[in-house]
């Protein structure tokens, strides 16, 4: 018989299974005839890298969804979506991605969509100082009433300096930043909101970025940590073409010495397809997060915005990006 080589998902599933065995034989030695034994064929099986997506028509464009699924080959079990502080408690976009059997990915963004990165109404010591307890424990409540796991990311991309909540922007600092996550996070606590995951999301480090380690709240502040990445492909002269590994790699190297062994999501990726081959990009970047132990998905930003970033730009990425999918493997 052959040997087979295990990736590090599969072997620490592997070792999960061995351990479940060997306790449910301890357990069947002492337990009443009536027990009944865990069976192999009850433990859950490794899952393979998640495949997300965010869309421009959002959770309730349900023919979008649809067409979606039908490229990729696959339904998204991971959807995000955008929300801002004016709205509220998206109820119907939750029900929306509960009926597909996904799990929504909500960005919170502490700002008036449309108003650019200049809002000083939402300066981070603004909301740690109260200001917005109201609504924001209106939030709280609201996602504890409707019961369901979702995960929030709050105020993305921090890093940056194109947002309202980065630092540098209406006076904020990183300190104004982890003030402010801190007690959004105690708001939702004191709900009991505990089918809320919390998701903190850097962009990927550039030159001129700030260190993310400033703006991190703390582990007990934080379930799953995240990176945004795009290849811009060349269509800003800043942005030239950049290979998955060289795109994602350093932030992941700094996200796993700020917060050991915590959960990753690429929460935020695309590519242009100008300046190189798009169709090979995808086949690479689902192979390098998928030989990530620590890794558990990926979201596709399949919108039209300062270039085309949808997977299925053309047929040539839309057989690529389903190929990629069925090539993941189970852990």
């Amino acid at each position: 018989m052959s040997s087979v080589a295990l990736s590090p998902r599969r072997a620490v599933a592997f070792l999960i299974v061995l351990i479940a065995l060997s306790a449910t034989a301890v357990l069947s030695g002492s337990q009443s005839a009536t027990a009944s034994p865990q069976r192999p064929g009850d433990l859950a099986a490794p899952s393979p890298l998640a495949f997300g997506v965010s869309t421009w028509g959002g959770p309730l464009d349900t023919a979008g969804m649809a067409e979606v699924a039908r490229l990729a080959g696959e339904t998204p079990t991971l959807e995000l979506f955008y929300e801002d502080f004016e709205q509220p408690v998206p109820l119907a976009k939750l029900d929306a991605v509960r009926s597909r059997g996904a799990t929504p990915v909500i960005t919170w963004e502490p700002w008036q969509w449309g108003g650019g990165p200049v809002q000083p109404a939402y300066a981070l010591d603004r909301i740690a100082d109260g200001t917005y307890d109201a609504h924001i424990a209106d939030w709280a409540r609201g996602l504890q009433a409707w019961g369901h796991p979702l995960t929030l990311r709050f105020a993305h991309e921090m890093n940056g300096d194109w947002y309202p909540w980065a630092a540098g922007v209406s006076g904020n600092t990183a300190a104004d930043y982890v003030a402010a996550w801190r007690h959004v996070h105690d708001l939702f606590t004191a709900a009991d909101a505990t089918n809320v995951t919390w998701l903190w999301s850097p962009n990927t480090p550039y030159d001129g970025s700030a260190p993310m380690a400033d703006f991190y709240p703390g582990a007990a502040y934080v379930d799953t940590v995240g990176l945004d990445g795009y290849n811009w492909g060349g269509t800003t002269a800043w942005n030239p073409w950049i290979e998955p590994r060289a795109l994602f790699a350093n932030g992941l190297t700094q996200l796993r010495a700020l917060a050991p062994g915590k959960p990753i999501l690429i929460a935020e990726t695309g590519s242009a397809d100008a300046g190189g081959d798009k169709a090979r990009w995808i086949g690479r970047l689902v192979r390098y997060l998928d030989a990530q132990p620590d890794v558990t998905g990926f979201v596709w930003f399949d919108h039209v915005k300062e270039t085309d970033w949808r997977f299925h730009s053309t047929p040539r990425t839309t057989a690529a990006f389903a190929a990629a999918l069925d090539r993941r493997v189970a852990g």
